[in-house]
């Protein structure tokens, strides 16, 4: 009833306001800019971008800033949520039209774990398809808010996003996830702890020619945030952890010595269980596997990937940890030890009895030394399951549909095209995703494409499976 008492020209005035608002928050968006400032009022200098542009626009049309500077009480259009409603609508329809282009294909889905700048946690997801013109599109469509960053959250945001856009599951065709649950980072006054912790100990090993001077030696750094990046950020964090070790452990201290309640309470525990011999020999263990393993982890992240080279990586990495399993346990043990003499700590007799937690007060009888413990039970164990790992994401069929699909690298295709590797990639892997009569015409089909595409001047000049889908 409301309503009817609009006049013709009430309508088109509120029309006119709201297509204006629409266009500054489609710009803000597409600038990646912030919309609000830190005062919106008339008078404020510095309203924000939202408003600003809405003035500069108001500034060559008489009609809009008439409009916007005597808007009606009920319309002005121009609120933080008349903005986020906008901003929503646009994002719908844009993931709509995402949607829409994957239509039957299928898609693959890249995942993160991300902290808003309250720290909270939220996962984003992104989309990789080849459209209908051959180009990978990889759009981003979505940022969820989750309450925890494990594996069985991921999966029902994920489940619940993909149904409520009507994409298929089934179409997935490959995932790749990013991160996992991290603690806040440092605040500003913990980080310059951490800094003055540091030069204090870099000044001391200079003094005592434990560190060669020079430009460029010796930089202070921080603690990195594994997460940050993408995976070769858990090696820097490791390695970072190691190197600013010293560091670390003397703001826990003082964070004990000063802090109040859980503060105190946290750093005593954290202190106590980074000084432990266990702790130390895992974070090495860590960094040594985690830097044979790195050169894979980064050529598997690649978008233009190298499918001969990753076949390469996969079988030199499955050697380098065994090698280190069989023949590096001796040395490295050295380096464990001279890490704690640094730090200046007690070394535990390794031929002692291994007790697990608990066990010692029950005074149980063990038939194992620490050193069983720490070479069988950790040290082995690690490469184990690395090297299962390795084996489970690339079994032997998984490597040979990577062998077989080589063959459409434009490189490798045009010194020597196999057909019948085509034809095998498709009976043996992808049987489903090609009817009987594809599969029947699909052997003449390839020898005109032996002849036709592989001798083509222009494929001559592609370097990627990328560029030849283009």
């Amino acid at each position: 009833m409301y309503l009817s008492k609009f006049t013709t020209d009430d309508r088109e005035k509120n029309r006119l306001r709201l297509t204006t608002s629409i266009y500054c928050v489609s710009w803000c968006a597409f600038q990646a800019v912030a919309f609000r400032g830190h005062n919106e009022k008339s008078d404020s200098i510095n309203r924000g971008n939202f408003l600003d542009i809405l003035e500069a626009l108001s500034e060559f049309s008489t009609e809009l800033k008439e409009l916007f500077c005597h808007p009606p009480i009920y319309a002005s259009y121009t609120s933080s949520l008349i903005r986020k409603k906008i901003l929503n609508l646009i994002s719908n329809k844009v993931r709509q039209l995402i949607c829409e282009e994957i239509g039957c294909r299928r898609f693959c889905l890249l995942v993160d774990e991300a902290q808003d700048e309250s720290h909270k946690e939220q996962m984003s997801l992104v989309l990789r398809f080849v459209n209908k013109e051959g180009f990978i599109i990889v759009p981003f469509f979505g940022l969820v808010h989750v309450r925890d960053t494990t594996t069985q959250t991921f999966k029902d945001k994920i489940y619940y996003l993909l149904s409520h856009y009507n994409l298929d599951v089934k179409s997935i065709r490959g995932q790749g996830y990013d991160g996992a649950k991290q603690y806040a980072s440092a605040s500003s006054k913990r980080t310059n702890q951490l800094r003055d912790a540091q030069v204090e100990q870099i000044a001391y090993l200079i003094s005592v020619d434990e560190l060669e001077t020079g430009r460029g030696f010796n930089q202070i750094g921080t603690l990195q945030r594994a997460g940050d990046t993408r995976w070769s950020s858990h090696l820097r964090s490791v390695s970072s952890l190691i190197k600013m070790f010293s560091p670390t452990c003397e703001v826990l201290l003082k964070f004990f010595e000063e802090g109040t309640g859980p503060i105190k309470g946290d750093a005593d525990s954290a202190y106590e269980a980074m000084t432990t011999f266990e702790f130390i020999f895992v974070l090495h263990l860590e960094r040594e596997i985690m830097e044979i393993t790195d050169l894979l982890c980064q050529a598997l992240q690649r978008k233009d990937q190298d499918i001969f080279n990753s076949l390469r990586l996969v079988a030199s990495t499955k050697l380098l940890l065994q090698i280190m399993k069989d023949e590096s346990w001796d040395a490295l043990l050295c380096l464990f030890k001279s890490f704690f003499q640094v730090c200046s700590i007690d070394i535990p007799d390794l031929s002692s009895s291994y007790f697990s937690r608990g066990n010692r007060a029950r005074n149980e009888h063990s038939d194992h030394t620490l050193k069983h413990h720490y070479r069988v039970d950790i040290f082995y164990e690690a490469h184990n399951c690395q090297l299962m790992e390795l084996h489970h994401r690339f079994s032997d069929g998984s490597m040979e549909m990577l062998c077989l699909a080589s063959i459409l690298e434009p490189k490798n295709a045009y010194e020597t095209f196999r057909s019948l590797d085509v034809r095998q990639l498709v009976e043996k892997f992808y049987p489903e995703d090609f009817s009987d009569h594809e599969k029947t015409i699909l052997k003449m089909q390839l020898q005109h494409y032996a002849i036709d595409i592989v001798q083509h001047i222009d494929y001559k000049q592609l370097t990627s499976i990328v560029e030849l889908g283009q």
